[in-house]
Order: C-alpha cells, then sequence, then structure tokens
C-alpha cells in the first residue's frame, strides 16, 4: 500500500476546496503489469457516496465533487 501525491479538490457549485489523498495497493495475487486497486483516503471535509466508493460529495451544497 502507498500513497499517491495529495490531490486539491473544488466544489463547483460553491468553490469549497480540500485536499484528499489516494490510497493504492497491490494484492498478493496480483501480477506485474496489472492495475492496482485505488482508493480515497483522508477526504475531510467532503463526505463519501454511499453508492460510488470513489465519488465525493460536497457538505455545504450537495454536489458531486471531482
Amino acid at each position: 500500500m502507498a500513497y499517491l501525491k495529495p490531490q486539491t479538490l473544488t466544489c463547483p457549485d460553491c468553490g469549497l476546496s480540500a485536499e484528499v489523498k489516494w490510497v493504492i495497493g497491490v494484492g498478493p495475487t496480483s501480477k506485474p503489469g496489472q492495475t492496482p486497486s485505488r482508493r480515497l483516503h483522508h477526504i475531510k471535509p467532503f463526505i463519501r457516496d454511499a453508492d460510488h466508493a470513489n465519488t465525493l460529495i460536497c457538505p455545504d451544497c450537495g454536489a458531486i465533487v471531482t
């Protein structure tokens, strides 16, 4: 498991901005060249979408943040 470089995301509707981090990981059965798993880590103040694990929602206005 490793962290990618932090990324700053900004809400397109209200302008709320915060830094998030991605964690990448390789499973024990992964083969060289396979795409590692990616998941969001340290996402505050944004909220994780219950239906889509890598989608964030702005807590102030409810917009999807990309």
